[in-house]
């Protein structure tokens, strides 16, 4: 699923987020209890505790050890147990190891789940630290304990187990609300784990490593995986893309038989772009596609006419708008962003607007939606986007079918709706408002959107993405982004419209964009 636009209360997270651990992983974000590591020092008495007495050396040391029931100090005697009954040789050493893995990759607690890996850890034969390490490479992306993350980026760091360093990427990958990224323990590992090179150029090098030669289907699928986990974590360091544009053209790899750096070369030389995020990425390469080239060669010639100026913060959402404009509004591509924000102030001008009140009285600040508050953080491209969207919102033909759909949407009370403003065709200068409703799966409820997939994949070359907020016809306290909208156009970089339900017959018009960017474009009328 892909995270989708709501009323500013709720937000799904995409397939492969680590959903499969739903009771510690929640909307998308990491919500563990402990936000730092545990001390050692304080595992048991921070640990949960049964009543269960078990006498501290007798009992079967598995049961005992998986046993939630059991007190937490007997559990954690047990596993220790386990290895001494191999090591006496009262237990088979294979057996004992996958009896602690099986505590490892188990919802056990983390201070009993710690235990099992500094047990292991014990084993210092080479055979048992290369299962151990390939072990923990495994876990560690999908692990939300975070004394779990702590002790294997620990371990990884002391003992310079720089082939960890995928595992440690996607699991930086993860956004959380706390820790800051500054403050990871996955980045404290990076850091010792490649010492003189910085942060965004070790997860630049998982990104463009090229899975080896022969690998199983199911190691290239994590290998690929890496690759797009190191872009997404690049989104949140490099929010700009100017460290990858600087790599991407210092890299002295084989990047030209790599059919993706290949991809992120060309976006940078012919749409002036780098994707920011990992959704960006599978963005551009679908616009590799035979059936977007022509897309492509028109957008490209488009962008390619522009000056530096014009250039500067340019983004892959920035492209259709000035393929767009450079066919059927080429004054506008000739002109600077201050010429642009006239022509933007004066269609606003005495237009109504109608700023987002639903978060009023609550910890959540309130966006600005006024284009006053916002020219600051508006690019050229951005400037240029919201004119040409506002051209495709006066078009009578999307206007009515913005009402139609509102009103399906509003009758419709398991999902919201939402869909995607294209050009008519590359030769017509009229627009389509392209409805794509939720499948049956992904209806959560009335204030949720979850975008299908077909949506990013069959209109790539969409100038905007929409949703709305109908739930009532009356329904101006939610006249604009909410909290999961903003989170959206942050992940997938695309120009988002919200229209909301002021009465029977007006819908209000917000425009957003990564970084939070809010203008409120005032109503369309039936």
């Amino acid at each position: 699923m892909i995270p989708g636009p709501t009323a500013g209360r709720r937000c799904t997270g995409r397939r492969g987020d680590g959903r499969g651990e739903a009771a510690v992983i929640r909307d998308g974000f990491i919500t563990c209890a402990a936000v730092g590591l545990v001390a050692a020092g304080c595992f048991v008495g921070c640990a949960g505790s049964g009543t269960a007495k078990t006498p501290p050396g007798g009992g079967d040391p598995v049961a005992i050890a998986k046993d939630p029931e059991a007190h937490t100090s007997a559990r954690l005697r047990a596993v220790e147990r386990i290895w001494e009954e191999a090591e006496a040789g009262r237990m088979d050493r294979a057996a004992a190891r996958e009896q602690l893995k099986s505590i490892i990759w188990t919802r056990q607690p983390g201070v009993i789940r710690t235990r099992a890996i500094e047990v292991l850890l014990l084993d210092d034969r080479e055979e048992g630290l290369a299962d151990t390490r390939n072990m923990l490479g495994l876990r560690l992306p999908t692990e939300t304990d975070w004394s779990v993350i702590g002790l294997i980026c620990e371990t990884a760091a002391a003992r310079g187990w720089t082939d960890l360093t995928p595992a440690i990427v996607r699991s930086y990958a993860r956004p959380v609300f706390e820790p800051a990224d500054d403050a990871r323990p996955e980045r404290r590992a990076l850091e010792r784990l490649h010492p003189g090179v910085s942060v965004e150029e070790t997860v630049y090098r998982v990104f463009a490593a090229r899975p080896a030669p022969g690998l199983s289907e199911l190691a290239l699928e994590r290998a690929e995986r890496a690759r797009r986990d190191a872009w997404e974590l690049l989104g949140r360091l490099d929010p700009d893309g100017a460290a990858r544009r600087d790599l991407l053209a210092a890299d002295d790899g084989d990047g030209g038989a790599d059919p993706m750096i290949a991809t992120l070369r060309r976006s940078a030389r012919e749409l002036r772009a780098v994707p920011v995020t990992g959704s960006e990425l599978e963005w551009v390469l679908r616009l590799q596609e035979p059936d977007a080239a022509a897309w492509w060669a028109e957008a490209a010639a488009a962008v390619g006419g522009l000056s530096e100026a014009q250039a500067q913060g340019l983004r892959v959402r920035h492209a259709e708008a000035v393929r767009w404009a450079a066919r059927h509004r080429p004054a506008w591509v000739k002109a600077g962003r201050e010429e642009l924000l006239a022509e933007l102030r004066s269609r606003l001008a005495g237009r109504r607007i109608y700023e987002r009140e639903a978060e009023a009285g609550t910890a959540t600040p309130a966006r600005r939606e006024r284009l006053r508050e916002n020219e600051a953080s508006l690019a050229w491209g951005d400037v240029l986007a919201i004119l040409v969207i506002d051209e495709a919102l006066r078009d009578n033909g999307v206007v009515s079918a913005l009402f139609e759909q509102a009103e399906t949407d509003r009758r419709d009370t398991s999902t919201e709706h939402g869909g995607v403003l294209v050009a008519a065709g590359l030769g017509e200068a009229g627009f389509r408002a392209v409805a794509y409703p939720p499948r049956p799966t992904q209806r959560v409820d009335d204030t949720t959107f979850i975008a299908p997939e077909d949506m990013f994949r069959q209109a790539p070359t969409a100038l905007a993405h929409y949703h709305f907020h109908v739930q009532s016809v009356r329904n101006r306290a939610y006249a604009g982004p909410g909290p999961g909208d903003a989170e959206y156009a942050n992940k997938h970089g695309r120009s988002c419209v919200v229209l909301t339900s002021l009465d029977e017959n007006r819908l209000n018009v917000d425009y957003y964009q990564r970084g939070g960017a809010v203008v409120d474009l005032g109503a369309i009328e039936r």
